[in-house]
Order: C-alpha cells, then structure tokens, then sequence
C-alpha cells in the first residue's frame, strides 16, 4: 500500500520522459474566473520538482498554472473541474509564492492567502504520508515521503515521537504512535540536519475511531491464489451493487475474490507477491493499523 513518492528534479522528469504538454481546452471553457483554495504540499525545494496537488474551482480549459511570475512545467494536466495536478518549477530563492490558474475567463487571485501559495525552503519538507489514517491506537506502519531527511533525529505525530527508520534522504518508514481517543487529525514532522519540517496539508495523520482491526490470518502461509480467512472487527460489508467499499491488501498487492462474511470474518484469495508481508483491510473509515504477527502472511 505504500505510496512511494519522491522529489524528482525536472531534468529528471524530462529525461525518463514522464513529462507530457498540459492539455488545455479538454472541456468547454469555464463561464466564470478560477478559484484556487488549496495547494497541497505546500512547500517544496529550491530545485523544484515537487508534485503539487491544485484545489478550487472552474479548471476547466486551462490554459496556465503558474507559481508565483513562473510557469509550471509543461506536464500539468486538469483531474477534473476542481482539480489540478502540477510540477512546481524551480525558483532561485527561499521565498512564498502564489499559485495561479488562467482559464479563458481569467486568472485566480494573485493576492497571498494561507492557502493559495507555494513556499519554496532550503530545509526538510514532506510531501505525503501513507497511509494517511489509522487507528488510535497507534501501530500504523506509514511511509513518509519528501526531501531533506538526511540525518532525521526524530518524526512526530501530533508532537508524540514515533518510532521510525531512514530509508533514505526522501523516505521514512515510521510506526505511528497512540493518539486521542476521540479522533482526530495531528500534523506529522521530521527533524533531519537541515532543521524541522513546516506544517503542510500533505503533513497530516488522521487518527480514525472505527478503523478496522485485523487479529488474525489463517492460513498464515500459502502460494498466490491460496484461499485465506481474515478475523478480527469492525469489518463493513461491501454492497450488493456498486464498487466495494472493503479491500483487502497483501503488502501492496490487492486481494481477490474478496467477501465480508461478517463484522469479525473476511474471506479472499491472496494475490501474487513473495516473502512475508502484512495484510491490511480498507474501508470508508481508514486502514486497518498494522498487528504483527498475527496479520502476517508468508509467500512459500
């Protein structure tokens, strides 16, 4: 389930040709001025590179995007009429920019508010947390990602230290600590060398109430294809019709033939993967946190 995402320079982007022209005017042009409301991460590096997520209103046959006076790489594309998925550009200096969308109908506001710019920094950001909920209980295995992580000293959640480990100066593994018992969502950081995270939208842990929980596997071991039970609770029965809303992952791999016998038992095939891995039941209400061993699953 793990969502690895780095900062990758543009002449990265360009050179593996993961790069492709922004299509303008794939819907009829928009009948009133874009809104852009959220950019999510929010800070990024000097070198540019960073994914960035646009959220407002009336995208639809843009023609540009643009951080602060500079153009965002060829490569942006609209999601959907409230959505904008772009590459920051590089800038030459630590500073705050604003995020603008032209349309046929005009360009956002240039005017800074706290949630329309891009903070371009020289120390540590984060660009995403995968899983972004869990139980409150702690247990959560999460996979950080961004840039800046070398030397890391500490990762918080909510200000509580989590155990973690320093996959490399763009990812961290960490294990969620407890939250409140009521829910919630707290802002992650990481400390490294270069100084502390900033909060961002794309920083942040939300501790779930009702998330599933997984107890046991049985069997615990088996080829692809090997019918397995899931136990535990708060299992949520998929519809008759319509797109499930409980899957079941082993390790990253989706789970077929998956049936939710009841709020405490989960029948499904294990999909093709090897060595040992946990096995992760979603729903509307979040990620089941991990529970080793007991939600483990060995490839033999």
């Amino acid at each position: 389930m793990k969502r690895r995402i780095g900062v990758i320079s543009l002449g990265t982007l360009l050179a593996m040709g993961f790069v492709t022209a922004g299509i303008p005017g794939m819907a009829s042009a928009a009948s009133t001025t874009p809104v852009v409301n959220l950019v999510s991460p929010s800070h990024g590096p000097l070198s540019g590179g960073t994914f960035v997520d646009i959220t407002g209103g009336d995208f639809d046959g843009a023609t540009a995007v643009d951080f602060g006076t500079t153009p965002a790489p060829t490569g942006w594309y609209v999601k959907s009429p409230d959505k904008i998925e772009a590459i920051a550009p590089a800038a030459s200096a630590a500073a705050a920019v604003v995020v603008t969308v032209t349309t046929g109908s005009g360009t956002s506001s240039g005017t800074a508010t706290s949630t329309n710019v891009f903070t371009y920094v020289t120390g540590p950001t984060i660009q995403s947390v995968s899983p972004g909920a869990g139980a409150t209980t702690g247990g959560t295995r999460v996979t950080i990602a961004g840039q800046g992580f070398s030397g890391a000293t500490s990762v918080t959640f909510g200000g509580i230290s989590a155990g973690f480990t320093l996959d490399s100066p763009t990812e961290i593994s960490a294990i969620v600590p407890s939250g409140p018992s009521t829910g919630g969502t707290v802002t992650v950081a990481v400390t490294a060398t270069a100084g502390s995270t900033p909060s961002d939208p794309a920083a942040e842990f939300t501790y779930a109430v009702d998330n599933p929980i997984v107890d046991a596997v049985e069997p615990s071991s088996g080829t692809a294809g090997t019918s397995v039970t899931i136990t535990g609770s708060r299992f949520e029965k998929n519809p008759k019709k319509g797109p499930a809303k409980t899957k079941v992952y082993f390790g990253a791999n989706l789970a077929t033939n998956v049936t939710v016998v009841s709020g405490k038992s989960i029948t499904c095939d294990a999909p093709a993967g090897e060595g040992t891995v946990d096995v992760t039941v979603v729903d509307p209400k979040g990620p089941s946190a991990i529970n080793e061993p007991g939600d483990e699953f060995t490839y033999s």
